[in-house]
């Protein structure tokens, strides 16, 4: 799921505005506070941001889904709202994932479509709307309810208000480029390794924030006192999130992508049997799938999972808290810190404590932000490049690629044809310590690719047609290939330009 140049963005992550007031009102629910940031300047706009998530039946008939996802299509168009809404194609295993931007006003109305129209919130609303909003809701809910009917299954609206999790952000730039509604196998993908976890084996487990408090407290009382604790806390987020923030304590699986997340617990097996285990991540949707695939595939005693996850626990309790460092967030804020997210800041009485967590991984210096250039030049992975770092270093590694610093280079074109012999001696080395095993397939394939790239480079150098090198060479951006001077930081992640503009493309050809 839901992911770089908006690095300083102001942002209040508060509690979701209540769905009891009109939209024609200008009054703030929140206390005045010290600590609330300076009005937006001119070029910055206020962007609501809403994520949900819901595991329901829907149906594996891509025919019947279409129907759904033209219903969502229309909501989200109708109300100028981005982001990314998921579908899951499957009667008794998936549901819907989504994260949506767009002016307040918007945002509240489409929380209330998605509530159904006998939800308690639309019913103390729907006379306060106007025409236009009325309009909206009606055609939204008479296309669910034709899905419904067609699939044979309950309309797909959320529950409580509470399933949503707000976000105000100040930004002169959209947070996403455009909607994109999918239909798809899996609504946090897990490369079907989860796809038998069944909607009975979901919504078990729940710990709520205020319940996660006191059980990390008793965590971290036992750990000072040297205590030993049959309780282990996982974090199911990937590494790059965990590296900016997370729980004291808890266990880094250190993957890259959810779908390797299987593969570590049956790994670790042997050391979830007769545990207790607690477990979190961004918002609660990969918590909720992967505390069911615990429950049933290890012998692990009991296995509760933070509600809301992160996100609503910052909510709650901000930088008072236990929470350390930044929450990652999929959008272009990439990092959002604790006290911003608070909704009753003003009620603490002290200044914000956000604590810097992650590290640069050159000189391990405190640094907590990503941004669009600074990825890994081998996978591309988001890397904590501190600016003190950055100007000695033409690419930059992650921790897993830590070991091809010296030998694995995007840009062949500032090196001699000792140095690209150097590099190429290098990984040849690596490759055959890789010789053998199925777990290094694709490293061997990514490695024998560059040693293919640097001979090509090395006869250039030999028969005098490589270009000039020159240390002094300009460098590129890793994902767009532009000059790093003129990439703006759009071409990162999947809130990037890259997809709309293949779509402006193919619409202009058509």
């Amino acid at each position: 799921m839901s992911e770089p140049c908006e690095h300083s963005k102001a942002m209040d992550t508060s509690m979701s505005p209540s769905l009891k007031h009109t939209r024609t009102s200008s009054r703030s629910t929140s206390r005045p506070s010290s600590h609330d940031h300076p009005a937006p300047n001119e070029q910055e706009r206020s962007f609501s941001v809403i994520l949900f998530y819901k595991y329901a039946p829907l149906s594996d008939d891509e025919e019947k889904m279409a129907l759904l996802r033209t219903a969502m299509q229309n909501l989200c168009s109708s109300l100028n709202l981005t982001g990314r809404i998921l579908l899951g194609m499957s009667s008794d295993a998936e549901g819907i994932n989504g994260t949506l931007a767009g002016k307040k006003e918007d945002v509240v109305t489409c929380t209330l479509a998605m509530l159904g129209r006998n939800n308690e919130s639309c019913a103390n609303n729907e006379s306060l709307l106007d025409h236009h909003y009325r309009n909206i809701l009606e055609v939204f809910w008479r296309q669910s309810e034709e899905f419904s009917r067609v699939a044979s299954v309950p309309p797909l609206y959320l529950d409580t208000e509470e399933d949503f999790k707000w976000s105000t952000v100040q930004s002169s730039e959209d947070l996403f480029p455009d909607l994109n509604v999918k239909l798809v196998k899996e609504i946090i993908s897990t490369g079907g390794r989860m796809s038998s976890v069944k909607l009975d084996d979901t919504k078990k487990g729940y710990l709520t924030p205020e319940e996660w408090h006191e059980e990390i407290k008793k965590l971290n009382a036992r750990k000072e006192g040297s205590e030993e604790s049959d309780t282990i806390l996982i974090d199911c987020r990937n590494h790059k999130e965990y590296e900016i923030g997370h729980f004291s304590g808890a266990m880094d699986p250190n993957t890259k992508t959810f779908e390797q997340f299987p593969r570590w617990v049956e790994q670790n097996r042997a050391g979830l049997e007769s545990k207790r285990v607690l477990m979190y991540c961004t918002g609660g949707i990969r918590c909720e799938k992967a505390s069911a695939y615990i429950r049933r595939e290890t012998g692990a005693t009991k296995v509760q999972h933070l509600k809301g996850g992160i996100h609503k626990y910052l909510d709650r309790f901000g930088s008072d808290g236990l929470f350390l460092g930044k929450n990652f967030v999929f959008d272009r804020r990439i990092g959002a810190e604790a006290s911003s997210h608070t909704a009753n800041k003003a009620e603490s009485g002290h200044a914000a404590s956000d604590k810097v967590v992650g590290q640069c991984l050159y000189c391990k210096a405190p640094h907590d932000t990503f941004t669009s250039d600074g990825v890994c030049t081998v996978c591309r992975e988001p890397t904590l490049v501190c600016d003190g770092c950055r100007p000695a270093l033409r690419e930059y590694h992650c921790s897993g690629h830590a070991y091809l610093r010296n030998c694995y280079f995007t840009d062949l074109t500032p090196y001699t044809e000792c140095e690209l012999t150097s590099q190429l001696g290098e990984l040849e080395q690596h490759l055959e310590r890789m010789a053998v095993g199925k777990r290094y397939k694709q490293k061997r394939k990514t490695l024998n690719k560059q040693c293919d790239r640097i001979k090509v480079a090395i006869e250039e150098i030999a028969t005098k047609s490589a270009k000039i090198r020159s240390t002094n060479a300009a460098k590129f951006c890793r994902n767009c290939g532009n000059v790093s001077t003129k990439c703006d930081g759009n071409c990162w992640g999947f809130h990037g330009l890259d997809r709309k503009n293949k779509l402006d493309g193919n619409s202009a050809k058509e």
